[in-house]
């Protein structure tokens, strides 16, 4: 007996290491016996670790991204932007997104908290890579379209591009907006990121372009529709 569970700790004692084929409650327990880890994904039933990264690759671009993420959610109640923190999709499928944009459950969103746990696909989800061959556009793409993310972006640093993946029955595709330089998200309404600015560490002019998005009639119309739908679910729920 004792020698069993003996035997039995010391399958979970190992740390994770990068290509392990594990499932999501393996996946964390193994996380607690890896010493100063940081960044870890399982994606489809695989682990990937990643390397420390630069400030100019992925810190930067980065924090561009989650400063107009957290303005626009400051702008926009029933909204909330969750920065490099682990989503439950399923067994196979607990990916660790650089930021998400999500609309909360009490305002009618597709995600839920269950304690401190994020679980099911938040409605938009951006991933900072460094150049196409990353596995945010391939892996990571797959398993955001398969758990029904329904917009996802991807800014290829070295490339000096963005890519914005709408859900479509069977595939993502990517989203065209001719000549303008600047994203506007359908599904959240006012979320227009000026890739020119962010391409140019222009962090002013990034903010007023936003600021435009918000003062939007269709952003007061969202905002509008996620009041009256909390309002809704709170009758519903009383």
């Amino acid at each position: 007996m004792i020698a069993l569970a003996t035997n039995e700790k010391s399958v979970f004692n190992i740390p994770l290491r990068n290509g392990d084929r594990l499932n999501a409650d393996e996946f964390c327990r193994r996380w607690d016996f890896t010493p100063n880890l940081r960044h870890a994904e399982l994606i489809g039933g695989q682990v990937f670790l990643n390397p420390p990264i630069s400030a100019g690759a992925h810190g930067r671009p980065h924090g561009n991204i989650l400063v107009l993420l957290g303005i626009y959610a400051a702008g926009t109640p029933g909204t909330e932007m969750i920065s490099e923190s682990s989503v439950h999709f399923g067994p196979q499928d607990l990916p660790q997104p650089d930021a998400l944009l999500r609309i909360r459950e009490e305002s009618g969103g597709s995600s839920h908290f269950k304690g401190d746990e994020l679980y099911g696909p938040p409605e938009l989800i951006v991933e900072v890579a460094a150049s196409s061959a990353a596995y945010d556009l391939f892996q990571k793409k797959q398993t955001y379209f398969e758990q029904s993310v329904q917009e996802y972006l991807v800014w290829v640093v070295y490339e000096q591009k963005f890519i914005w993946f709408e859900r479509r029955e069977t595939q993502y595709v990517p989203r065209s907006f001719g000549r303008s330089t600047i994203l506007k998200s359908e599904v959240f309404p006012g979320l227009w990121l000026d890739t020119r600015a962010l391409l140019a560490h222009d962090a002013k002019k990034a903010q007023h372009t936003l600021q435009k998005g918000l003062d939007s009639p269709e952003h007061a119309e969202f905002v509008k529709r996620l009041k009256s739908q909390a309002r809704k679910k709170k009758r519903n729920s009383s």
